[in-house]
């Protein structure tokens, strides 16, 4: 079995355990990338925009295209906080191997799954999130959407 049917395998059965706690984005925004997003669910989420709670973890798992062959994938996720893009930190944002099967094909689909903590040092706030997807430096994905951070248990 390849490494990408295993993947999908695993993440199916996830979101079957979690599906009252996944959330397919409806409403986020394309900001730029040469590659497709097909979609995006994100573990967990009951309703946009997702609300996260302090000292959890929330996983994100995006399915697209890459516009061309690539050997290496990261992924540059971060938080809008005074209208400044601040870096997450905590995510692996070497992507290939762990969290995608490389190397890439132009127009092939790929599953790739991301492991965000959301730490209780955070603020509660209203803020949007924005991933960047890059294959070979150059900026395949770019989605920005709403989220809260609370103290919510």
């Amino acid at each position: 079995m390849m490494l990408l049917d295993l993947f999908t395998v695993v993440f199916a059965v996830m979101l079957m355990m979690n599906e009252n706690n996944a959330k397919q984005l409806d409403s986020y925004v394309n900001c730029g990338g040469t590659g497709h997003i097909e979609n995006i669910t994100v573990v967990p989420c009951e309703s946009e925009p997702c609300e996260f709670a302090k000292g959890s973890k929330v996983n994100v798992h995006f399915i697209g295209s890459f516009s061309h062959d690539a050997n290496s994938v990261r992924v540059q996720p971060s938080v809008i906080v005074d209208k400044m893009n601040v870096t997450l930190t905590g995510v692996d944002q070497e992507l290939c191997g762990k969290h995608v099967q490389c190397p890439i094909k132009a127009n092939e689909l790929r599953d790739a799954e991301i492991e965000i903590p959301i730490f209780n040092v955070y603020p509660n706030i209203k803020t949007e999130v924005v991933f960047m997807i890059f294959s070979e430096n150059v900026l395949q994905f770019c989605v920005r959407t709403k989220i809260i951070i609370s103290d919510k248990k």
